[in-house]
């Protein structure tokens, strides 16, 4: 069965499946879908919608303006007006004005009416000869520096009450700005002259609409739906209906293409976009085949040559699509990388097979020069008290056998000191713990002040990895105490049930540490190299963390497979 399979796993087999198929079932889809058919359903569903909406807005306004009506007649019921009007105030943000008789009372005060007397006297004109509630058309303000409308109504004894409120105080223009009409359609209000009194777009707000033909049919009736033609020759559908009590219309207008042509121009295109289907068809599978199946096959035989050591196969140039040129450089970098760590790791291999025998001619001098002059010593001191006990002279026979025992007892000091470098004896008697702790009072003999913390429940561990993680801390601190000047440097421990970790950190000179491990080597840093490839030989990791002036920070974490369940006995 995968053998049958196989096939279709091809790059050029799946070009093929996911660009000619899918446009031939799209193509055919439209094909079948009958747009046309929709388009009278459509222009219905258009009209019907913005139609709603013209009267929603319309109601709105509508309420806004009679709530300001109703005030006003609440208050025309109300005893002592000249002191309970001017709490009206907080509706009415342009004033209040009240006549009784042929007297005006102006609140707040008579300078701020005194660009609207003309236009007072006409709404008060009005509400004498109908006898109801009279809104006046939207005006520049010069009080409010807004446009205004005047609310008058009639009260008792042949009171008028008139109110003052800006278009901004009722919410207009925020509650307009607010409604979506397509992508590049508009909501705005017109009065009764044609005159545009808010628009979405402020650069309309005043234009005069009274010449279009259009505006002239909104403003003949109460609730419509038109269409004309936009000032770029482009097809516009309009709605309004109008705001009761006064002469406003809420108009909606929207490009008629925003709305249909999306849908009815496709089966238009159809033949045309077939043929564009098919071409990019073609085009994609060339193009998959020059810059994208060829090329993976050649990056692929390349880097088959780089597992074989041949480093110089990935180097050449393919011409492919950028995603296939980005994995062939990065290809490029990981044997770059592989090259520097193979020499790394050389020169680390050269440099301890030097340590191993610089550390092996210390021991021989060392053995030379103390052990070896000690037995010496220790034959020659035998020889004297063989011969001053056979003259019996047994006072020099005992300060010579005094003299054997404290070089004995040095000789033992030495063989220990040469085992100690060779083995952690600390490490195998006592266990981890304490022989970190010996290793941190070790240096407090020194002027760096060193301190080990312990976290977590301390517990013995697996040799290998005891020892693994004694090296890297006697590693980490010989490196603190020869190279970092430091004054300070802690050694903490943390036990996890997942893992053990250490870090040990300082306040030292610090340095900069290479971008790559592999680059170690080559600076000089075979210490922190050994120590990364012990955390790596047990399946853990080390990071190292450290500029120049603030410090390093060493942490290793050793992985829990190699952590026995045996409890730390303190």
């Amino acid at each position: 069965m995968r053998r049958w399979l196989k096939p279709l796993r091809r790059l050029q087999l799946q070009l093929i499946l996911w660009t000619i198929l899918p446009l031939t079932l799209i193509l055919v889809g439209v094909a079948f879908t009958g747009v046309y058919s929709h388009e009278r359903s459509m222009r219905r569903l258009v009209e019907q919608r913005d139609t709603a909406l013209a009267q929603l807005h319309a109601s709105q306004i509508e309420d806004l303006l009679y709530e300001r009506s109703e005030i006003l007649h609440t208050l025309s019921y109300l005893n002592d007006l000249e002191n309970t009007a001017p709490r009206a105030l907080v509706s009415f943000d342009g004033g209040l004005a009240i006549r009784s008789g042929e007297q005006w009372l102006l609140l707040p005060d008579a300078d701020a009416w005194g660009s609207r007397r003309s236009l007072l006297d006409n709404v008060a004109g009005q509400i004498v000869e109908q006898g109801k509630v009279v809104y006046s058309p939207a005006f520049p303000d010069a009080t409010l520096q807004t446009q205004t409308v005047l609310i008058g109504a009639p009260g008792e004894d042949d009171e008028i009450l008139v109110g003052a409120i800006s278009l901004q105080h009722l919410g207009l223009p925020d509650r307009l700005a607010k409604v979506e009409v397509g992508s590049r359609g508009a909501i705005y209000l017109i009065d009764a002259l044609g005159c545009v009194v808010i628009h979405q777009d402020h650069g309309r707000t005043g234009e005069d609409l009274s010449a279009h033909s259009d505006v002239q049919e909104a403003l003949a009736g109460d609730v419509g739906f038109t269409q004309c033609m936009g000032p770029d020759n482009e097809q516009m559908v309009i709605s309004f209906a109008s705001v009761a009590l006064t002469d406003w219309r809420v108009v909606v207008e929207e490009p008629w293409a925003d709305v249909t042509d999306p849908i009815l121009r496709l089966p238009r295109l159809i033949p045309m976009v077939a043929g564009l289907a098919v071409a990019v068809a073609l085009l994609a599978l060339y193009f998959g085949v020059r810059y994208v199946a060829r090329p993976l096959q050649t990056l692929a035989i390349r880097a088959r040559s780089v597992t074989w050591g041949d480093f110089t196969a990935i180097r050449g140039t393919i011409n492919a699509v950028e995603e296939i040129e980005e994995l062939q450089q990065a290809l490029r970098e990981m044997a770059a990388r592989i090259q520097d760590y193979q020499e790394g790791m050389r020169d680390y291999i050269a440099a301890i097979t030097q340590g191993q025998e610089a550390e092996r001619s210390r021991l021989a001098r060392e053995l030379h020069d103390d052990t070896a002059q000690s037995l010496i010593a220790l034959g020659q001191r035998l020889q004297m008290a063989q011969r001053a006990l056979d003259r019996g002279d047994v006072h020099r026979a005992r300060d010579l056998l005094i003299e054997l025992r404290e070089l004995t007892q040095q000789g033992v000091e030495d063989v220990r000191r040469f085992s100690r470098d060779l083995r952690p004896t600390y490490l195998e008697e006592l266990g981890f713990l304490p022989a970190l702790d010996m290793l941190v009072r070790g240096l407090t003999d020194t002027t760096l002040e060193a301190e080990l913390q312990v976290e977590g429940t301390p517990r013995r561990l697996a040799p290998d990895l005891e020892l693994a993680a004694y090296r890297i801390a006697q590693e980490a601190l010989n490196n603190t105490t020869r190279h970092s000047r430091a004054k300070h440097v802690t050694l903490r421990v943390r036990f996890s049930e997942t893992d053990v970790s250490l870090v040990i950190q300082d306040d030292g000179s610090g340095f900069a540490v290479p971008d790559q491990p592999g680059e170690l080597a080559h600076a000089g840093h075979f210490g922190l190299l050994g120590m990364r490839e012990r955390a790596i030989l047990l399946g853990g990791q080390l990071r190292v963390s450290s500029e120049p002036g603030r410090g390093t920070r060493v942490e290793a974490h050793l992985p829990a497979n190699t952590i026995s369940g045996a409890r730390y006995r303190s």
